[in-house]
């Protein structure tokens, strides 16, 4: 039986979407240049999905270059567009990059403080690089890139950084949250602990973004639900997005693709039943790329409603 429109599923379910949707559409300009009234109209598309919040990812639009008259427009299409921040995702600015580390430590202390000027409780941040030329030509995770350097200087340089990063969070009464992603320290469960561990932060958290690690085109570090469980106490920002992957042993052979969120090789009604047994009740924002997205994002949201509404008892 469908959930009734006007129920609510809990005082804290909180489901997004993503604007990666809007990030990836061809543009003659930027976002950030078409003005307030494009920023209205495309936030509400969203809004005709569903969703009464959004997970701004700033390849869309990026609020830490933002002036301040901007940062207040944002704000106001976001109230126009009847949305809530439920947090910012910083794409592609890992504070460890060989070569932008320190520009993009600054560009993330930034973001969080247009994430505290624009209400957003979260911030998520990651290790993976931009794209490389080959990525961009075809599916990206489908494409080897460079990868992490794994010496123990790098750890180090890793947990100082972000270590700066969740200071600075503190001050400001924000959280931060690190992505799970392929080919960076993140990889894995014990990645994220071990940068958590070090840098002993009550700010900082765990991104558990699946997607991006199933859609490997090899063998995996280890199964998703080890992976979440491992992370579940410490995640405070969840992406969710599936992918259906086909392995060919024999000829070595391992293919991906996105999916429905309900028909990929993660088993979310497995995995949200781990999530509220372990007793997280903060925001799950829905991505996705490729054909429809806007609409994906949406049945998605449709489908995660349903299994909350379902576990309704987890609630009581």
């Amino acid at each position: 039986m469908a959930r009734p429109p006007e129920t609510r599923l809990t005082r804290s379910t909180t489901i997004a979407g993503s604007t990666l949707v809007l990030a990836v559409r061809p543009r003659a300009r930027p976002a950030r240049e078409l003005g307030p009234e494009t920023w209205t109209a495309e936030l509400a598309e969203l809004r005709g999905q569903g969703f009464d919040a959004v997970d701004l990812v700033d390849g869309w639009i990026a609020p830490a270059d933002l002036a301040a008259r901007e940062l207040a427009e944002l704000r106001v299409a976001l109230g126009e567009a009847c949305l809530r921040l439920a947090g910012i995702s910083l794409v592609r600015r890992s504070v460890i990059d060989p070569d932008s580390g320190a520009a993009n430590l600054a560009y993330t202390l930034r973001s969080l403080e247009a994430a505290a000027t624009l209400g957003a409780p979260v911030v998520s941040i990651g290790f993976h690089r931009p794209l490389t030329p080959e990525q961009r030509a075809t599916q990206f995770w489908m494409v080897e890139a460079p990868a992490d350097d794994r010496s123990d200087a790098n750890w180090e340089l890793a947990i100082d950084r972000v270590g700066r990063v969740a200071a600075h969070a503190e001050q400001l009464g924000i959280l931060v949250a690190l992505e799970l992603h392929e080919r960076t320290l993140l990889d894995s469960a014990a990645g994220a602990l071990r940068i958590l561990d070090g840098v002993g932060s009550p700010a900082l958290g765990v991104n558990p973004d699946l997607g991006n690690l199933i859609r490997v085109p090899g063998p995996l570090h280890e199964p998703w639900e080890e992976t979440l469980r491992a992370v579940l106490p410490h995640t405070t920002y969840w992406h969710v997005k599936n992918y259906a992957r086909l392995e060919h042993p024999g000829a070595g052979i391992v293919l991906s693709v996105p999916s429905e969120l309900a028909a990929g090789a993660i088993d979310y009604r497995r995995a949200i039943a781990l999530a509220l047994e372990a007793g997280y009740d903060g925001p799950i924002c829905i991505e996705h790329y490729e054909g429809d997205a806007l609409g994906v994002i949406g049945r998605g949201r449709r489908y995660v409603e349903e299994l909350l509404y379902q576990r309704r008892g987890v609630f009581a």
